[in-house]
């Protein structure tokens, strides 16, 4: 449990709502640190996002290029019901890379590209569920199970089948020029590495022995340290200052946040019941979602502004320095529209 002795700050941000749709700029209220008063002087307007859909299909991620890394959706041959190809959009078109996903579980379909435009993921077309690194000019198979970050350097982060071989337990898994070369975890029966920054410090998820409880965890060098975080937590992302975001559970609810060296912001806001923490830019902006209690929303919390950026179902999963947004709405069919919102 998250408590003011353990967290030396807990912020709820304010909720300055830009939808996408939206045409009128809205008035941004800056965040008072604890003790101080809210300055009298206006602030400067909230910025405003437009949105344009991808094709069917999940964006997860966009780098600095704006290539973006995204699930399309595609036929299935016979026996799978749902099937999505990797690939990256760029400038209108998308270009297949070569891997795909067969009626997969929801949480496989993470992936994430660098500014080079390498894409790691995860792909089981061919029966077992594999990782996979895209090199720009072929498709490295990385093995069981699941590639999830990168970073400049082309370390890949994910994670992979323990001793038991194939099913549980998993570890959290470090692969340098598509090799294998460490691996970590908590004890328990399910462990992921899902970011890793320029110095190599890398974010995930873990259990302890006998616990099916998850906890975010910071990975650096040979040491997997515990967050701390309380009741249970997921480590999303990592930034080059080594901040995390995520979610934690706490009072029942799931709640986004960001973790700077012990300390915790909740990515809160008036009239919010949980929220999600998905990716985190270098200048502490982070990119997730919302639930007002009757949808759950893509949001992007930039410089201290809550900016709602569709008022349908959806969530935001990726973002570069530019404060470009990517992630994906339902489509009314049951299935979903990748989207990237940029600004107005």
């Amino acid at each position: 449990m998250i408590t003011s002795r353990s967290v030396t700050r807990i912020l709820a941000l304010p909720l300055a709502v830009a939808f996408a749709t939206a045409c009128n700029d809205q008035s941004a209220v800056s965040p008072s640190a604890p003790g101080h008063d809210t300055p009298s002087l206006a602030a400067p307007a909230a910025p405003t996002y437009s949105e344009i859909e991808l094709g069917a299909g999940m964006a997860y991620d966009v780098n600095a290029r704006g290539m973006i890394a995204m699930w399309r959706e595609i036929a299935c041959p016979p026996g799978p019901a749902s099937c999505y190809e990797a690939g990256v959009w760029r400038k209108g078109t998308f270009t297949p890379i070569g891997a795909e996903l067969y009626d997969p579980p929801f949480y496989r379909f993470q992936m994430e590209i660098n500014n080079r435009g390498h894409v790691v993921g995860a792909m089981n077309s061919t029966g077992d569920m594999r990782g996979f690194l895209w090199n720009g000019r072929e498709l490295v198979d990385l093995g069981p199970y699941h590639g999830r970050g990168i970073n400049e350097r082309g370390q890949v982060v994910g994670l992979t089948k323990g001793d038991a071989g194939l099913g549980t337990p998993t570890v959290a898994a470090l692969w340098e020029r598509g090799q294998l070369t460490r691996t970590a975890d908590l004890g328990g029966t399910f462990n992921t590495a899902n970011a890793i920054n320029q110095r190599g410090e890398i974010a995930g998820t873990g259990r302890f022995a006998g616990s099916n409880l998850n906890h975010a965890f910071l990975w650096v060098g040979d040491q997997i340290t515990p967050l701390g975080l309380g009741d249970a937590s997921h480590a999303r992302d990592i930034n080059q200052r080594g901040e995390i975001t995520g979610t934690v559970t706490q009072g029942g609810a799931a709640w986004g946040y960001v973790w700077d060296d012990g300390a915790v912001t909740l990515l809160n806001g008036p009239g919010l019941v949980g929220s999600r923490g998905h990716a985190l830019s270098n200048d502490g902006d982070v990119a997730g979602a919302i639930n007002d209690g009757a949808l759950i929303r893509a949001a992007l919390w930039l410089d201290g502004n809550l900016l709602v950026l569709s008022a349908e179902s959806s969530q935001a999963w990726g973002m570069n320095q530019k404060a470009e947004v990517v992630g994906y709405k339902d489509d009314g069919t049951g299935g979903f529209t990748a989207v990237l919102w940029t600004r107005k």
